[in-house]
C-alpha cells in the first residue's frame, strides 16, 4: 500500500470510530476492492441502483 492509500485508511478507520464508538472495525476496512467487487459496482452503477441498495450488495457480498 502506498503511503497515501496507508495515509488515507488511517484516516477513514479514525473517522469510523468516532462515527461508531461501540463497534468493531471491520477487518477489511481500508484494502483494496477486488476486481470482482469493482466489478459488481460499476454494474449495479449501470443500472440506477441506489446507493443504499448497492451498499447492502456490497455488504452481502463481503459476508459482514
Amino acid at each position: 500500500m502506498s503511503s497515501f492509500s496507508s495515509g488515507y485508511a488511517i484516516k477513514c478507520i479514525e473517522k469510523y470510530k468516532l462515527a461508531n464508538p461501540d463497534k468493531e472495525i471491520p477487518s477489511n476496512m481500508g484494502s483494496k476492492w477486488t476486481t470482482t467487487e469493482e466489478q459488481s459496482l460499476l454494474d449495479n452503477l449501470r443500472i440506477n441502483l441506489d446507493v443504499e441498495d448497492i451498499a447492502k450488495n456490497i455488504i452481502e457480498q463481503r459476508g459482514n
